[in-house]
C-alpha cells in the first residue's frame, strides 16, 4: 500500500476542485513551473564560511610561494607559460566577445599534463602566467562576490516568492469554483500556502504582500484558463 502523502490530492481538496486526471496533471504541471521558476530566481546562496577558507587558503599559499621565490632554484616557479586553447587560457578581443559572440574558450574540467611542449606549432600562441598575481587577482574577486552575496542575504527579493504565489494563483483561478479573496476564511489563502510549501519544499513565509498582488492581478478571477504551455487565452463572448 502506498504510504506517501498525496500532496496533489490534498491541495486540490483545499481549493475544492474536483480530483479528475485533467486537475491533477494541470496542477503538478503548475508545481513543477513554480518550482522551476523559484530555484532559478533563488539560488542556494554560498556560506560565508566557505569565502573565508578560500581566502586564508589563498593568502597561505601566497607566503609558501614568497618563500620559495627565496631560493635561486625556484625563484620562478609562480611562473607558468601555456599555449591558447590548452584548457588553461584563451584570448580574445572586445569586438570579437560582443559583435561576433565569440566566447572565451576557457575548459572548467580538472587539468591535465599533455606535455604541449611537444605538440606545440611555431605559430601557436603562448601566454605567460605570473601566478601570484593571478592568485591575488583572484582574492579580490572572490572578495566582491563575497560582499554580493553577503547584500543579498540583506536584501531578500519578493519577487522569487511572488512567481510561485502567481502560479497558486492562475490555477486556482482556473478550476476553483471559488473567488479568490484574502479574507481568512476563504480557502485562496490556505492553498497558496500549502502549494508554496510543496513547490519550494520550504516552509511558507509571510506571503501578505504576494497575495495582494496576485489578488489584483486580474480584474475578472473567471477571465483566465489555464493552459500550460499555449498563450493564454480568455474565453470568448457569445456573440
Amino acid at each position: 500500500m502506498n504510504s506517501l502523502p498525496d500532496q496533489i490530492g490534498e491541495l486540490l481538496d483545499l481549493a475544492g476542485i474536483a480530483k479528475t486526471t485533467e486537475t491533477r496533471s494541470k496542477l503538478g504541471q503548475a508545481l513543477e513551473i513554480a518550482r522551476g521558476t523559484y530555484e532559478y530566481e533563488h539560488p542556494k546562496q554560498a556560506p560565508s564560511s566557505l569565502f573565508e577558507q578560500l581566502d586564508a587558503s589563498i593568502g597561505k599559499t601566497l607566503r609558501l610561494i614568497a618563500k620559495l621565490s627565496k631560493y635561486p632554484r625556484t625563484r620562478g616557479v609562480a611562473f607558468e607559460q601555456h599555449p591558447i586553447g590548452s584548457g588553461i587560457v584563451d584570448a580574445s578581443t572586445p569586438l570579437e566577445m560582443i559583435v561576433k559572440g565569440r566566447n572565451l574558450r576557457v575548459s572548467r574540467l580538472p587539468w591535465v599534463d599533455k606535455s604541449w611542449r611537444e605538440s606545440v606549432a611555431m605559430d601557436d600562441v603562448i601566454v605567460g602566467i605570473n601566478v601570484e598575481n593571478l592568485l591575488r587577482a583572484f582574492q579580490t574577486h572572490l572578495g566582491k562576490a563575497r560582499a554580493r552575496e553577503k547584500k543579498q542575504r540583506g536584501h531578500p527579493k519578493r519577487m522569487d516568492k511572488l512567481s510561485v504565489v502567481l502560479h497558486a494563483a492562475d490555477f486556482f483561478r482556473a478550476y476553483s469554483a471559488t473567488k479568490p479573496s484574502n479574507d481568512e476564511n476563504n480557502p485562496f489563502r490556505f492553498f497558496v500556502e500549502t502549494f508554496f510549501e510543496v513547490a519550494t519544499r520550504t516552509k511558507p513565509p509571510n506571503l501578505e504582500w504576494q497575495v495582494r498582488q496576485a489578488l489584483s492581478n486580474y480584474e475578472d478571477p473567471r477571465d483566465i484558463r489555464l493552459r500550460y504551455g499555449e498563450q493564454r487565452e480568455k474565453p470568448k463572448k457569445d456573440k
